[in-house]
């Protein structure tokens, strides 16, 4: 089994041309304030308390930080590389972008329910999370996360049946678009593994790049796994 405890990740695509025709696009992302992007988290925040969070946060920040948030969002090359690294980030490794300015990173959860019991008395129910999390100047700002629920044998861990998976995002990086594109689960030897598919393009350019990124868990009762793959 694959652990990633506590990790980031990043992707790069050094399009020029892309970009120098996605440019001229009349999608082309507007470049935004810092007062707007208050705007935006205060707006957000109405719903969202993640989102209220990172609205304290933010304003936490010097004046010379938050416009240096702006200026990385509103940056195509470091959003490119930010979504690189997320496929490329070893076991167990942290990655740290422009100055450590740009972090991603990788945890897992594990839950056990042990008042949920499945048909056979014997089985119990158990779902793990993993996630990766784009960070910049110490603040979240885009979370990709896959789940799944399981039943396994707690004399011995093994899985016998996965019940169900989900894939969710969270996101207030106006520099990219993220959409949910579905998972599917299945238990490989052992182990519960699922699936989490999402589609990243890239509105500081128009939407002209894009990419697809597959995240992927393997858990049981004990240890919670994954990882990332980018086309």
């Amino acid at each position: 089994m694959k652990k990633f405890l506590s990790v980031m990740c990043v992707f790069v695509f050094v399009f020029a041309s892309v970009l120098s025709s996605a440019s001229a696009s009349p999608l082309e992302y507007r470049k935004i304030s810092v007062d707007q992007y208050k705007e935006y988290l205060r707006e957000k925040s109405r719903n969202d308390n993640l989102a209220k969070e990172s609205l304290d946060k933010f304003n936490e920040l010097s004046l010379r930080e938050q416009q240096r948030f702006i200026e990385l969002m509103n940056n195509p090359q470091a959003q490119l590389e930010a979504l690189e690294a997320l496929a490329t980030l070893e076991n167990g490794q942290t990655k740290s972008l422009y100055n450590g300015d740009i972090i991603v990173s990788k945890s897992v959860e594990k839950f056990y329910d042990n008042k949920a019991k499945a048909a056979a008395p014997q089985l119990q129910q158990s779902n793990g999370v993993y996630q990766e999390t784009l960070t910049l100047l110490g603040l979240p700002v885009t979370i990709f996360k896959i789940q799944v629920w399981f039943k396994y044998d707690p004399s011995n861990h093994v899985v016998h049946e996965t019940l169900r998976s989900e894939e969710s995002h969270w996101n207030i990086n106006l520099g990219t678009l993220v959409d949910d594109l579905g998972s599917e689960h299945w238990v490989s030897g052992t182990l519960a593994c699922a699936m989490g598919k999402f589609k990243v393009s890239l509105t500081i350019v128009g939407g002209a790049i894009s990419t697809t990124h597959k995240l992927y868990i393997q858990c049981d009762d004990i240890d919670v796994g994954g990882w990332m793959e980018t086309f």
